[in-house]
């Protein structure tokens, strides 16, 4: 029985180093948190934000690149910056951005990012069930998050409360009202979205009526995010594409490579009772 032997521990061997190289997106996430009511700009550490103060409002079809990336709608749909107003405009001052009823397109807007991230961030204002956002990866998309999530995480009912990671309360009425006065009846919050075992090039904005508006301000992008502020609270975990979550190819090979040794066992050990 010594090639018998001798086989298990090189099948020993190959087995270790195949678990070793299950691939790192198996394990890929891509979740959504809100930060406390009235923040407005992430909390995040290490990012890097374009605020569109600076931007002369009105409706732009060129390229704007930013410190973040590039804002490209050209031949495209159009996107609008806006002065900041009961819909928007962190801080009451300078502009926002938006698509939708104020560009007079759905979107989608492409951001294609300066560097890959695995953090982004905005401030999410007048909010409503259109508003969504996508993330791509080498041409590919990640995943789509739609800010429904958000509307049903935060009723605008009083008495219901959600909790933060660090075990903070908040009331939920409190995300309604713009912290800078009006737009009582739509919710505001910050966003951030952190992806793990994948990371992001490009962001796209899209609004999936032209009778509302997809308002927001303050994008922030960060790579090496590896997890939110105790202050957040958990929106959700966001459903990946195929091509985000590839399946666990490693562990086709290794259960290939078991029915090769359970078959190589049976010949050895038919061997052995010849002789």
């Amino acid at each position: 029985m010594a090639d018998l032997t001798r086989i298990l521990i090189r099948f020993s061997h190959v087995a270790i180093l195949g678990s070793a190289l299950i691939p790192g997106s198996y394990a890929a996430s891509l979740i959504a948190h809100v930060e406390a009511p009235s923040v407005e700009a992430t909390t995040v550490g290490g990012a890097t934000t374009t605020t569109f103060d600076t931007l002369t409002p009105g409706t732009y079809t060129s390229p704007l690149s930013t410190s973040i990336g590039v804002y490209n709608a050209t031949f495209g749909p159009a996107y609008a910056i806006v002065q900041a107003n009961s819909y928007g405009g962190a801080g009451n001052t300078g502009s926002y951005f938006a698509v939708g009823v104020q560009s007079g397109s759905e979107g989608p807007v492409l951001l294609t990012l300066n560097t890959p991230a695995n953090f982004f961030g905005f401030w999410w204002s007048a909010g409503d069930n259109a508003n969504s956002i996508s993330f791509y990866s080498a041409g590919s998309l990640v995943g789509t998050f739609t800010s429904s999530q958000i509307v049903s995480l935060l009723p605008n009912t009083p008495g219901t409360t959600v909790t933060a990671i660090n075990q903070s309360v908040y009331n939920t009425t409190d995300y309604y009202n713009n912290p800078n006065g009006g737009d009582a009846g739509e919710p505001f919050a910050y966003v951030d979205v952190i992806a793990s075992g994948v990371t992001f090039e490009q962001v796209a904005f899209n609004n999936a009526s032209l009778g509302s508006g997809f308002e927001s301000d303050n994008h922030s992008v960060a790579l090496n995010v590896t997890g939110p502020p105790g202050t957040d609270v958990l929106v959700e975990n966001i459903p990946l594409s195929d091509t985000a979550a590839p399946e666990p190819a490693t562990f086709g090979l290794l259960g290939g490579g078991l029915t090769i040794f359970s078959l190589l066992l049976r010949k050895l050990q038919g061997r052995s009772k010849v002789r």
